[in-house]
Formats: C-alpha cells, structure tokens, sequence
C-alpha cells in the first residue's frame, strides 16, 4: 500500500519529532500539577536528602532507596520545587523511548520500529497508566530495558557484558522490592549465558550485582541505618501485602486497569505474536516475563494501574513482531493498521484529558489548605505536621517536617510499631513543635492504638501550644500561638 509506505517513511530527524511530541502531549499538561500520594512522600524524603538528612534514619518509608535519589537529582539540576521531578521525567522518558528504539532497531526495519517507538513511548508516558510523576515503576523501565537488551542481543555478548545484566538485577532490587521478575528474567538468560561461558557468566552476574549493592551498603553501614532499612522495607513488606483489596474492589481494579485504558489492543498484538512464533526462544521469554509481572501483581493484592508499567517492555516487543509479519505480508490486515495505531495512541491522549480534570479536582482541597496557609502566616522554610494524611502540602511548599513518619501507614498498621517508638514520635513532636498542624479526621487505614494514642496526644499538645484557624470539611488547621 503506497499510502502507507509514504506516510512511515520519514527521516530520522522527523521519527525523533514524533516521538518527542508523543511523551510532551502526555506530559505538557501536568508540569504545574502536584506529584500525588506516594510520589508526594518521595518528594519531602527527597527535598530532605539535599538538605543533609538521612534515609531511612531521618524518615520513614518502606522504598527502597533509588527513588528517593531520583527526586534529589531533580531537585539538583531543576531547582528545588515541586515542578522539577515532571521535568525531569519528561527528559528520562524520551531517553527511556530512545533506548527502546536503539535495542529494537537491529531485529525490526526502521519503519517498524518507528511505529513501535511510538507506541511504546504514548503507553509509558501516559498519566493514566502511571498516575502521576515520580512512581517508582517509571524508574524501573531503565532495568526492565537492559534484561531487554541482554535478551535480544545474547548471541553477540561477550561473557564481561553480563557484569551489566547484574548491576541491571541489582537496580530493579534497589528500586522496588517485588522486581524478583526481572530477577527470575536476569536468572533464566544467565543459565542461557552459562552454556556458553560456563560459571565465568553467572559469576560476572553476581559481581555485577554486588558492585550496584556496594554503594547501598556503605551508606547504610556509615550512618548505621542497617536496622531501619531492614525494618522499612522488608519487615514492614508483610503488613502491605495482608492489606489486601476485597475480591469485588480487586477486580474492579483489574478490569480498569487492562481494559479501560485500551491495553486489549496491545495485548491483541501480544497474544499475535505468540501464536505465530510460539517457539522462538525471545517470546517465550517475553511471554513468561509478562505472565510472571500478573502474578506477582496478584500475589501483593492490589491491582493499579501503575503496576502494569514494567510489562509494556516486553508487550511492546511481542507488539513489534505482529507489527513486522502484518506490514510484511501486505494482508488486507494493513488496512486496518493505522486504525488500531491511532486508537493505541489517541485512547491514552483522550483519558489524560479526562484525567487531568478529575486531577484539577482532587487538587482542589489541597489548594484551598494551602491559600489558608500563605494567609495565616506560612512562609518559605517553616514547619507543617501532617497527620492522617499524605504530605501533599509539605512537598508543594517546600515546608520542613517533623518527627520520622511523615505520613500515617505506620502509625496507623496495627502490630507494625512498637509503643517505644510511638512514644518517641510524641516526644519529637513536643519538643519541636511545628508552625503549623494539619488533621485529617478520616480514618487514612484500620484505626490503631498507636494511631489514637498519637491522636489524644496531639490534642493535649494543641490545646496548650495552638489555636485552630480553619475547619474544611474533615480537615483542621492549627496554627501555633
């Protein structure tokens, strides 16, 4: 179909356009809009680290370290505000969708990869599949490509490379916990390695891995943190995943997840692939990747839609073989190819715009907290305490914190802390006493003993030391007299 051929034959100054224009029309948007719920965390830890905190020992959280770095980063090359992480991530996910073409490129023609480029780079940069900026699974798409690089290219490695595959293992563990897919993928090329390079390849693996390990573990060794990493982030890992969604609520996170966001069109093109070349070595590799990602995501019982990142690395290569066999053999399929392109690419530009409103929307309150704020007195630098809720405010106003847990998962997860250490937040929040005091009165998890033992606490404090400025529905503002 010459119409076809003319239209994805561009030069490469063009492809690169494009592709550009993909990731700004899904990010543009959301530069001025404020990082939510987690990556609201991230950030205070983050804008933390550069003021010479320390992780782990300074704030609570259950990540593990890589994310909080990459919002300290941000901080460090686009200024210390809360737009800095958007902009930073603009600029990884064009480099992310650049990666992509690059390994690609030498299994797929040109066109083809073009087509798949762009598809890979709408689905990564979507806010609808991420949520907002900063989550940790876009930062686990950098791991994700170098198993993919290791698998499309195992022939033509030499045996020093898979140094590279273990610092790559070790990444994805220093970025979220549950990466023990790509672990299993990094294992399975590593015992393919290992018929051609013998114990030489799994031990360049391991060492690969320890050397990414190494500046992890001096850091937590120097200021002696090992037992607050272990507790964060392993221990507290059983409390998350038995505080699991009801079957009705998980399903219904499922199915907005796959189907809501027009992920049957890509899985179309998947499922494609395999039936025509169910024995090639990188499919089934890819398809156990992707079914190995669903389990896992079962196994901690929550389904968001963030979730799902990680496995458009290897979908988007099974969607580059259908896309090769259907433009290759010139079916009537061609016809049609451009109408499925555009849906994959439109569906997610249509609900970023539908999300961006329901965004605007949640923002809302946080705005009006934050305007009562400015008029009460807060000024750059002085301190919020925020309980029962995220640190939303913290992070847009660059506001410094108090006490460990800046958020209420731990004081709030029955069993997790002990009294002693309840007793110590109380303790730093009597001697620092914030400039401001922000309650939320909705139960953020199961009501605990250590959350109402920090509630009655507070009130004491607030009785003495605050006067209440402001009521917004369960929200209550106090000032410090």
């Amino acid at each position: 179909m010459l119409w076809l051929d003319a239209m994805i034959r561009v030069s490469g100054v063009i492809k690169v356009v494009v592709i550009l224009g993909v990731v700004l029309s899904l990010r543009i948007f959301f530069i001025d809009k404020w990082v939510i719920n987690d990556a609201s965390v991230f950030g205070v830890i983050g804008q933390g680290l550069v003021n010479g905190k320390v992780l782990y020992r300074d704030f609570w959280d259950n990540k593990p370290p890589v994310i909080y770095f990459v919002f300290a980063l941000s901080y460090f090359l686009f200024g210390n505000n809360f737009r800095s992480i958007s902009i930073f991530e603009i600029t990884y996910l064009l480099g992310i969708s650049c990666l992509f073409w690059r390994i690609v490129k030498v299994k797929f023609k040109s066109d083809i990869v073009f087509i798949g480029t762009a598809i890979f780079a709408t689905y990564i940069s979507s806010m609808v599949v991420s949520g907002t900026a900063g989550m940790i699974e876009t930062y686990l798409l950098l791991p994700a490509l170098i198993t993919l690089y290791f698998m499309v290219n195992q022939e033509k490695l030499n045996v020093t490379a898979y140094i590279g595959l273990g610092m790559s293992c070790a990444m994805a563990m220093m970025t979220k916990q549950t990466s023990l897919v790509l672990g299993i993928i990094s294992a399975i090329l590593g015992g393919l390695a290992y018929k051609r390079y013998g114990f030489h390849a799994i031990i360049n693996i391991f060492l690969g891995a320890i050397l990414m390990s190494l500046p992890l573990i001096i850091y937590l060794v120097h200021f002696s943190t090992v037992g607050d990493f272990w507790s964060q982030t392993i221990a507290f890992s059983k409390f998350y995943v038995t505080n699991k969604l009801s079957v009705v609520a998980y399903l219904r996170e499922a199915y907005n997840s796959l189907f809501l966001l027009k992920y049957p069109l890509l899985l179309l093109l998947g499922l494609y692939a395999v039936l025509l070349k169910y024995k090639q070595k990188t499919v089934v590799i890819c398809s156990l990747w992707i079914a190995l990602e669903l389990v896992q995501i079962v196994m901690t019982g929550h389904f968001y839609n963030h979730y799902l990142i990680v496995s458009l690395v290897p979908l988007s290569y099974l969607s580059l073989l259908s896309l090769e066999k259907i433009y290759r053999d010139n079916t009537i399929l061609n016809f049609y190819l451009i109408s499925i392109l555009g849906l994959l690419i439109l569906s997610p530009l249509i609900y970023s715009q539908s999300f961006l409103q329901t965004r605007d929307n949640t923002e809302n309150k946080y705005e009006v907290l934050g305007d009562i704020l400015l008029k009460n007195g807060y000024v750059g630098g002085q301190t919020i305490y925020t309980f029962n809720d995220w640190p939303h405010l913290n992070y847009f106003l660059g506001a410094k914190t108090v006490g460990k847990y800046i958020y209420p998962v731990p004081l709030t997860t029955n069993g997790y802390l002990n009294i002693n250490q309840v007793t110590a937040e109380i303790s730093t929040l009597n001697q620092k006493e914030p400039d401001f005091v922000i309650l939320n009165s909705d139960l953020f998890y199961n009501q605990s003993m250590d959350t109402n033992l920090i509630n009655k606490s507070l009130m004491i404090l607030l009785k003495d030391k605050y006067v209440a400025v402001a009521q917004i529905n369960n929200y209550q503002v106090y000032k410090k007299k």
